[in-house]
């Protein structure tokens, strides 16, 4: 394997030189690219506002294409067609846009390529809140883009459950989520934590009803008499939201966006951080929060809820809410506040994802995989 094309909307040069993730899908390009480059001659093309001629960034060969206009298609096969310079080179996608997909699918064809798309988010959760006639035009839209994902010569899939239910025949690859050498902290926590009497409970990602964003919002007002500190970091649907009860509630504090670097530092001095997921949102056929590994790489303990795709073999070094709702949430909450962290839990976990999820190992199967 010669050459790996990786075509990304999320994943821009900002991302990757500054470390700035805001959500779970960038945060797992940024780790997989990465590895990748260390093994393959990796070329990331990115569908921005702007054209970009290649570059180097952070070790990774990186290009920019202006999509967003009539010509869109029109450059993106112009840019595959260049780097189609031998067979064996690969195509890897991610997500189902129907005028992407087709042109990756088509110059595939022409040049003898074989493409390799992730589906690991849908666009239901996107059109929910559309008129009934828009959300119906989207649907039929995203419908041909999902149909011609499916002509790749395989998908790569988070979560296999959707794969079992809803295609057939179609080869797969089920690949982990994984976390860098460098995120795995060496240090036991006590040399990191303080004494404080007041908890720090920290969610980071995207602030959203489906990451259980509304339902810390309704543990706080209920609870106006308990102390901890709950840092809320990323930006989301529901951030305004978080914002008005920061403004009456000091308990709550709202930081944005931070880099990947600062994020870690935070996550790392935190008591609890907490990864939810609705179990029944539009995406739980589809996706597994690389927040979560992220997380139990730190050594601080992790609170989450059962969804589609955590496999049970995660189940014992975390603090496992049964319900998504906001009485489960509460009541694991305030027993942990109350009993104390368990931090012989958090550094379990972290050992398990130092086996279980390195990048490197995740890039050498796909390597392969592909081959």
């Amino acid at each position: 394997m010669r050459k790996v094309i990786f075509i990304t909307r999320s994943l821009n040069i900002s991302c990757i030189k500054d470390n700035l993730t805001n959500t779970s899908s960038q945060l797992f390009e940024l780790g997989i690219t990465r590895a990748l480059s260390k093994k393959i001659n990796l070329q990331i093309v990115h569908l921005g506002s702007i054209n970009i001629d290649e570059v180097m960034v952070d070790k990774c060969q990186f290009t920019s294409v202006n999509y967003r206009s009539i010509f869109g298609f029109f450059r993106l096969f112009r840019t595959i067609s260049k780097m189609a310079d031998s067979t064996t080179v690969k195509i890897i996608t991610t997500g189902y846009y129907p005028i992407e997909i087709f042109t990756v699918i088509i110059a595939s064809k022409l040049f003898g390529m074989k493409t390799f798309s992730y589906v690991y988010d849908t666009h239901y959760q996107a059109t929910a809140k559309m008129s009934y006639v828009k959300r119906m035009l989207a649907n039929i839209y995203f419908s041909f883009g999902f149909y011609w994902v499916k002509k790749s010569t395989a998908l790569l899939v988070l979560n296999d459950f959707f794969v079992r239910s809803n295609t057939s025949g179609i080869h797969y690859f089920k690949t982990k989520i994984g976390v860098s050498s460098g995120s795995i902290v060496a240090k036991t926590r006590s040399q990191v934590h303080s004494t404080c009497d007041v908890k720090t409970l920290v969610f980071a990602g995207t602030i959203n009803p489906e990451n259980g964003a509304n339902i810390l919002i309704e543990f706080v007002r209920q609870n106006t008499k308990v102390k901890f500190e709950l840092h809320f970091y990323g930006d989301g649907e529901s951030t305004s939201a978080i914002q008005a009860l920061a403004e009456v509630d000091d308990r709550v504090k709202y930081f944005g966006r931070v880099s990947e670097s600062e994020l870690q530092e935070k996550l790392q001095c935190a008591d609890l951080l907490i990864s939810l997921r609705d179990p029944d949102g539009s995406s739980k056929n589809y996706s597994f929060p690389s927040k979560l590994i992220n997380f139990m790489a730190t050594g601080v303990p992790v609170i989450s809820n059962r969804f589609h795709g955590l496999d049970d073999s995660y189940f014992e070094y975390l603090y496992i809410v049964e319900n998504f709702d906001a009485s489960s949430v509460a009541k694991k909450l305030l027993s942990i506040l109350e009993i104390g962290k368990d931090m012989k839990l958090g550094d379990a976990a972290r050992q398990f994802v130092r086996r279980e999820n390195s990048w490197d190992q995740i890039a050498d199967q796909l390597i392969e995989f592909m081959k």
